[in-house]
């Protein structure tokens, strides 16, 4: 019997256990967080692991309020110790759920802790975890330590990016830089959409009356977002759109919009499309690579939505839908030669053979894994969702080109996330090789694992690439 979560967990095999050595010290290229700027440059000091673990993440609340834990011990103003104490209540009842992997993979590296968080210990963890945090572990000491190479926040145009300038004069080690995330501009049937116009305006200031003075303001910001590093931009879609007859509506949706009128679901998908091939050309002549998110429905429970707002655990998967508009949406730009680099990340797993069949259509031509599926997201970024997810990219791409793991987080220590997909594909193709289903070439093999950890990734988003310390 194997010992809990020891050095070779997940890892079932000699081959297994020698393709992960030669990953795990490799650095880390996050390209889709949610970190916040300015903790970062402000170097933040947490007061407890509460703040630290439970402040911001939806995962571990979504699982407390399934467990039956009141809101206050929750996101309310309960005792911070009370709170610890309840999700170490939740944690024993989430065997195979990945928050028990991944809460007792941050408590060892970050902590020491290596025995099992539960009610009987939780006093004494917390207690323990809280000293470590005050002998200065600090936000970037928590970067430092977990060997990230680069950071890309999510940002929205209207962001004055103070933070970010604020890091790149002090040199940070880390690169953190702004990633171009629209989605208000697109969300033209949203409740302050013409508020939210208002702002980007001042922020680009620019005026904006037309359609024409939308599109240019959004280029000056994404100039600006570039100017300090920008790699990547990010679109949160509940579902692909694509209207032949964009441009002949999109000025029309956009007027109304704007003098506060109804507008037909015809016209917001015309806008739609018509500001999402303006952008995806502006991301190809600002080499910015484009990541699409799809199939999401958000705040789906009103009453909590109206309480504690958006991105606090009320959100679920949706069915991709129809992609043939994704095709479509990929076809038009690469008939005009002004398709990006692309990124899909379906939330509907089984979404994820027919879009890989979609992307695989947009390659070639020298472009390297130019356009392909994301790693498993969100719900999906579970073990059987990344070895499903991997498998499929085996048999359908080629996946020695995968750009890899991130961790779509607020937490500062959900690093460890990727340590948990490099153990999974380690193990992967560990037990390929045992099984004679790839040759027993462990350079080969570890070459594959190399470059899907860290230099694929750090290809595609222009990183100089350096060797593992």
């Amino acid at each position: 019997m194997k010992k809990f979560m020891d050095e070779n967990f997940l890892l079932d095999g000699s081959s297994a256990e020698q393709l992960f050595k030669s990953v795990e010290k490799l650095p880390i290229v996050d390209f889709h967080c949610h970190l916040s700027a300015q903790e970062i440059a402000q170097d933040k000091s947490y007061e407890s692991i509460t703040e630290l673990w439970l402040g911001h993440d939806h995962y571990k609340w979504r699982a407390m309020r399934f467990h039956g834990i009141e809101e206050q011990y929750i996101t309310g103003d309960a005792d911070p110790r009370e709170k610890f104490r309840a999700f170490a209540q939740t944690l024993e009842h989430c065997l195979g759920n990945p928050l028990y992997h991944w809460s007792h993979m941050e408590l060892s590296r970050y902590f020491g802790i290596y025995e099992p968080l539960s009610t009987h210990n939780c006093d004494e963890v917390y207690d323990r975890c809280n000293r470590v945090l005050q002998s200065g572990l600090s936000a970037r000491k928590m970067i430092q330590d977990s060997n990230v190479e680069m950071i890309c926040t999510t940002d929205d145009p209207c962001d004055s990016l103070e933070y970010h300038s604020q890091l790149q004069r002090e040199k940070f080690q880390t690169l953190v830089v702004p990633s171009f995330r629209p989605d208000g501009a697109l969300r033209i049937e949203a409740k302050g959409f013409r508020e939210y116009v208002s702002r980007l305006a001042a922020a680009a200031d620019v005026e904006i009356s037309d359609f024409n003075g939308l599109c240019c303001a959004l280029e000056r910001r994404l100039k600006a977002f570039c100017a300090l590093g920008c790699r990547v931009s990010d679109h949160a879609l509940e579902k692909l759109v694509f209207a032949p007859d964009c441009d002949r509506l999109k000025v029309r949706a956009f007027e109304k919009a704007m003098r506060g009128e109804e507008i037909t679901e015809q016209e917001s998908r015309a806008y739609q499309t018509a500001l999402l091939v303006f952008l995806a050309k502006l991301y190809r002549q600002q080499n910015v690579a484009m990541q699409l998110h799809v199939g999401c429905m958000r705040n789906i429970n009103t009453r909590m939505f109206n309480e504690l707002g958006p991105d606090t655990g009320y959100d679920a998967i949706l069915d991709t839908g129809d992609l043939r508009d994704l095709a479509r949406l990929f076809d038009r730009l690469e008939q005009e030669d002004s398709l990006p680099r692309t990124i899909v990340f379906p939330l509907d797993g089984n979404a994820n053979r027919a879009l890989f069949t979609i992307c695989t259509s947009f390659g070639g031509a020298g472009r390297r894994g130019y356009v392909q599926i994301g790693p498993a997201w969100w719900f999906n970024d579970t073990k059987s969702g990344m070895e499903n997810q991997l498998r499929d990219f085996a048999d359908l791409g080629c996946l020695g080109d995968f750009v890899g793991m991130l961790t779509d987080s607020r937490s500062l220590i959900s690093y460890p996330r990727h340590e948990y997909f490099r153990r999974i594909l380690c193990n992967m193709l560990g037990r390929m090789m045992d099984c004679g289903e790839i040759p027993q070439d462990m350079e080969l093999a570890g070459k594959v694992a190399e470059n899907i950890c860290y230099y694929n990734a750090a290809d595609y988003f222009g990183l100089k690439q350096r060797q593992p310390d």
